[in-house]
């Protein structure tokens, strides 16, 4: 290739970064960015632009004498409840009063044997978590390692969750999982669960806060989402396709 279509090439790419989200969404300098965007891909290459900022990214860092890693993330659906999936850990919505859960599972696990008297002062001292707070325990009926119970509902209120409150969670959950090296992550479609959010403005906030993230998720390797039925599951499917193809350039 001769050094005219070389700088024109790079000219083009450098003139169309900010068209894409993990350049927008990502922090640092020009550099920092432009590595984020080459790293970190959720599926298969579709457009060649990506290869070639990969190989410009490439070419740059060994010019540097330092090394670029790229990474892979794969998204499944499917229909089973979060705390049943095989995984690091299980992100459940929940609400303020912890109320959201398998039922029975939770009672056999509670001191059923508890007098009226005791489970009156239980009651009576019982305090709700607050949203935006996330629990983590490790109880038997959980299939992950561990779950986090990821307060964004509040059923009393005049609205019982917000993109606000999704949005913040997500991202919390994805810097908790960042600190502690999680390679898979099974999940609620948050907020959807109860009509309070579209599909598509979870998977929305989902993928912008796994491009703010990018740099700190070296270790994730899966996202599995929880479906409710089969409509639900080809809901979260085809809001992953139009946000991976019209926003991201991936193929799903």
């Amino acid at each position: 290739m001769k050094n005219s279509k070389n700088e024109k090439w790079l000219e083009d790419l450098l003139q169309n970064c900010e068209e894409f989200p993990e350049f927008r969404f990502s922090e640092g300098d020009f550099f920092d960015r432009l590595q984020s965007m080459a790293y970190f891909q959720m599926g298969d290459f579709q457009y060649p632009a990506h290869i070639m900022l990969s190989h410009f990214l490439e070419y740059y860092t060994e010019k540097m004498g330092a090394g670029i890693t790229k990474q892979n993330i794969v998204f499944s659906v499917v229909q089973t409840p979060v705390y049943e999936i095989q995984s690091d850990v299980a992100i459940m919505g929940q609400d303020i009063n912890r109320v959201i859960g398998p039922a029975e599972e939770m009672m056999e696990e509670s001191d059923y044997r508890s007098s009226i008297e005791e489970t009156n002062h239980l009651l009576k001292n019982f305090k709700p978590s607050r949203q935006g707070e996330i629990l983590v325990s490790k109880p038997s009926w959980c299939k992950a390692k561990y779950l986090w119970e990821a307060i964004i509902y509040h059923f009393e209120g005049k609205r019982i969750t917000n993109a606000k409150i999704v949005r913040s969670m997500i991202q919390n959950c994805l810097k908790k999982a960042s600190h502690l090296k999680i390679k898979t992550l099974g999940m609620n479609a948050l907020g959807t669960e109860f009509n309070s959010l579209s599909i598509q403005t979870f998977v929305n906030i989902l993928c912008e806060a796994l491009f703010a993230n990018a740099h700190e998720l070296m270790q994730l390797e899966e996202i599995v989402i929880s479906a409710q039925g089969e409509r639900h599951s080809k809901a979260i499917k085809k809001a992953i396709k139009k946000t991976l193809k019209e926003h991201c350039f991936y193929k799903y």
